[in-house]
């Protein structure tokens, strides 16, 4: 996980080519985890978090990384490294019910690292 910086724009992170709420995408569960630093938060999906800068919010939010297709490469690639990290993944379709969401390329833009 990485902290993002902090989008313009909440639509910059949902923008996702016809689907504004995250239907139709994919994401990996695992097994619950600790976020690394400065979080330290349970989480049981690959995210990133994103730095709020908003007096009202906890510092950090968790994003979801999604994809478009479940047979995307950089999905099995990410999913391939969490086996290997033996967090148990599994490639689910996202429900908004999981929580706020990034899509993959979004996340690169704002500083999501390739591993």
């Amino acid at each position: 996980m990485s902290v993002l910086t902090k989008p313009t724009t909440d639509e910059e992170t949902t923008d996702r080519t016809g689907s504004s709420s995250g239907s139709d995408w994919w994401c990996i569960q695992i097994d619950a985890i600790k976020a690394p630093e400065p979080c330290g938060h349970q989480v049981t999906f690959v995210c990133g978090i994103m730095e709020v800068k908003h007096p009202s919010k906890v510092p950090y939010c968790h994003l979801i990384i999604v994809w478009p297709e479940r047979d995307d490469e950089k999905l099995l690639q990410t999913a391939a490294l969490c086996q290997k990290r033996e967090h148990n993944p599994k490639i689910v379709e996202y429900q908004e019910s999981f929580g706020p969401w990034i899509n993959y390329d979004n996340y690169k833009l704002y500083g999501g690292p390739d591993k």
